[in-house]
């Protein structure tokens, strides 16, 4: 239980400070682009910074989804609040999806209308300022927050790292943008790579969206934990005097913890107290050998009946 708590407290610490600096460098972020995009005249960088507004959004919702699924479980969440941390993944998921859709919308618009024709803004290198600036942060950010992923394995902080490795991205093809635009000033009909490329960082942020929905959708549905931990486990469980024999085995993952569901065969004559024995064995080498597991249910089957209970997977 000691383990429990000091995983717990350790976990919801990590990812909390994380989605803290995500918040206050998304914000200063929006701003910059924002401000860049409007004073250059760049579509590219306006959907950079309705992109980067979208982050500070989902770094607000992500803290305070931190702090709900850190609540001890209650007697209407018996099995703890960690799911939060997935619905809030998948509601981070159909905003990326419908921002990308809507940039595509925007872009679009400025191609079929030619407003992409208009004069260049003459602060086009504060906007090229703006961008190194965005690029460098967004990198640095993106390394930090996918370091507390590994140390975690929040599935939030997998969605957020992501999510500002494919900004980088984006944000690099807008500075390159502006630096062709900046050196053919001259050219109006050249001009149309800026809502160009506006749709193709919209397109990266879609796909961005959709493999993160995709992913946590696995968690939604209750998938099982990986073959390899399952395995792992198995033997574990083996090891443990007394037991025959694995009669079921199940498994499912909510955030980045993992509930275990278990029935064992032992020795048709042992007591009760023995059998009891067995199955608090179990849990505790489970529980004290992985650190991701949070619940163990324990099942004990007496030996004779083996073949009947035989469902493991």
């Amino acid at each position: 239980m000691e383990n429990e708590v000091n995983f717990a407290k350790n976990y919801y610490s990590k990812v909390g400070k994380s989605n803290i600096i995500q918040l206050i460098t998304n914000i200063l972020l929006t701003v910059i682009k924002l401000f860049g995009g409007i004073f250059a005249s760049s579509s590219a960088l306006l959907s950079d910074g309705i992109d980067s507004f979208g982050d500070c959004l989902t770094s607000l919702v992500s803290s305070i989804a931190n702090k709900k699924a850190s609540k001890k479980a209650d007697k209407d969440h018996q099995f703890g609040h960690e799911k939060i941390e997935n619905f809030v993944t998948f509601l981070f998921s159909l905003f990326i999806i419908f921002s990308g859709i809507y940039l595509i919308y925007e872009a679009i618009e400025s191609m079929i209308n030619g407003d992409y024709k208009n004069d260049l803004s003459p602060n086009l290198i504060y906007a090229l300022i703006i961008s190194f600036i965005a690029i460098f942060v967004k990198i640095v950010l993106g390394v930090l927050v996918f370091f507390n992923y590994k140390k975690t394995k929040s599935p939030l902080l997998k969605a957020q790292s992501l999510d500002h490795f494919l900004d980088s991205i984006g944000t690099f093809l807008t500075c390159l943008t502006l630096l062709i635009l900046f050196f053919n000033q001259d050219n109006i009909e050249i001009r149309i790579l800026d809502p160009i490329v506006s749709i193709i960082i919209a397109l990266i942020i879609l796909s961005g969206g959709i493999r993160i929905f995709i992913d946590n959708s696995a968690s939604l549905l209750d998938k099982a934990c990986s073959k390899e931990l399952s395995e792992k486990i198995k033997n574990q469980i083996l090891s443990i005097d007394g037991v025959l024999h694995i009669d079921l085995f199940r498994s499912r993952i909510a955030s980045n913890r993992i509930f275990i569901e278990v029935e064992v065969s032992v020795g048709d004559n042992l007591s009760l107290k023995k059998a009891h024995d067995i199955a608090e064995n179990i849990k505790e080498e489970i529980i004290k050998n992985n650190n991701e597991v949070k619940g163990v249910s324990v099942h004990i089957n007496p030996y004779s009946h083996k073949d009947q209970n035989n469902d493991i997977f």
